[in-house]
């Protein structure tokens, strides 16, 4: 059955977009195709170990303590990647200590890397299994398609929207080792087609076997975001993700069934992960500390809120761009990103291809599109995980998720 899987989704990575042959198609192919991230070389590096039986793999579910230490290391050496950029910069002697220090966590990071997917991996398994949610295409107890990712840097994603509508148009994966430089001029170039591009970091990849998870993560995100791009491979096999799957190659583009799949995706993730996460490790990892009980906060300060401002850009764009005035909404965007940074949040670019990334995640707190509240409301209604993914994953359009949500 892996092996079924790695077909379907090497036709995805390998021949997405082969079916269009536009003249802008092969301009922007003519700008991108020095960068693109080779999906193929890294199939022949890591499929292997898609091969390998479940039952081979030798981890102790309930042994969390190599995968609490791993997420530890990586975040200590993230510090120490700064620290190290710092002294750098600064020509300071302690250079040379601090890059041993990190020469030491990466390796201990690499070491348990393997071991550390293995158990996340039959958590997750296990916690579906008592959801369960089996297999996509029977109704016998066959769990499928299986639970495999990889803890790596996952490609970086060119968005291109049209400028005058916020529109999924294209995707195209970038290798993930590009530098500032590199990124701003692939952007200026195809900003040149008269589109709008944006150059995302992702946080996985589910078209590949096995699947990317980032390996810069937290604990809880890394297991939401493997529960999230397995459900995209479930779903590859329901009416939903077949549909997802066309668009993808370019045979019936959909920008309603991207927002479906990416929402259904996102919110099985982080209910899946978090019932993981509650289940294996919320007694062994330590509390976040906050503040002590009867401590005076002080006075209360004014907080500004991201996800309202998000929202207000986004309709406020819309309306720009309904008009016709896409001039203006473009000075917009800059003058709001600008006024997000003096508030402490740093947007390198925001544009219609940003929104059009973003958007696609319609249960996000800052989505104005109502796929997301009618999704949440289909939730709601399904007395199980399994009931809500049986019933959203057989919907092909946003009109059937309407009614399906009711009124």
């Amino acid at each position: 059955m892996g092996i079924l899987i790695f077909l379907i989704l090497f036709f995805i990575s390998h021949f997405g977009g082969a079916f269009g042959h536009s003249g802008f198609d092969a301009r922007l192919n003519s700008i991108v195709s020095p960068y693109v991230f080779s999906l193929g070389g890294w199939e022949v590096r890591n499929l292997p170990t898609e091969l390998e039986p479940p039952f081979l793999l030798r981890a102790d579910i309930n042994d969390v303590s190599p995968v609490i230490d791993y997420f530890a290391v990586i975040k200590e050496a993230g510090g120490l990647e700064q620290s190290l950029q710092a002294a750098k910069a600064g020509n300071s002697s302690d250079a040379g200590a601090i890059q041993a220090e990190l020469n030491r966590d990466l390796a201990r990071e690499s070491s348990l890397e393997g071991t550390v997917e293995t158990i996340i991996e039959k958590q997750i398994r296990q916690v579906l299994t008592e959801e369960g949610v089996y297999n996509p295409l029977v109704d016998v107890k066959v769990a499928f398609p299986p639970v495999r990712f990889k803890l790596s840097k996952p490609p970086d994603l060119l968005v291109v929207s049209p400028r005058d509508r916020i529109e999924y148009l294209k995707g195209i994966m970038l290798r993930p080792d590009l530098s500032d430089g590199q990124i701003n001029n692939i952007e200026s170039r195809v900003d040149g087609l008269n589109v709008s591009s944006l150059v995302v970091g992702i946080g996985g990849l589910g078209a590949t076997v096995p699947t990317f998870v980032a390996d810069d993560e937290s604990l809880q995100d890394a297991i939401n975001t493997a529960a999230h791009e397995w459900t995209h491979q479930y779903l590859a096999f329901r009416p939903l993700g077949f549909r997802y799957v066309l668009d993808l190659v370019g045979i019936d583009r959909n920008p309603d069934i991207v927002s479906l799949n990416e929402t259904l995706a996102d919110m099985i993730g982080r209910e899946i992960g978090s019932l993981v996460y509650e289940k294996y490790y919320a007694a062994s990892v330590p509390a976040i500390g906050g503040q002590r009980s009867g401590e005076n906060p002080g006075p209360v300060q004014p907080v500004f809120d991201f996800n309202a401002e998000m929202r207000e850009i986004s309709k406020t764009v819309d309306q720009y761009l309904s008009q016709g005035e896409v001039s203006e909404a473009e000075k917009y965007m800059s003058e709001r990103r600008d006024f997000l940074e003096s508030k402490g949040y740093y947007i390198r670019k925001l544009n219609q291809a940003y929104f059009a990334f973003y958007e696609s995640y319609t249960d996000s707190p800052t989505s104005i599109d109502p796929i997301g509240a009618q999704m949440r409301q289909l939730r709601g209604e399904s007395p199980s995980i399994k009931a809500f993914l049986d019933k959203a994953s057989s919907l092909t359009s946003r009109e059937e998720l309407k009614k399906a949500a009711g009124p």
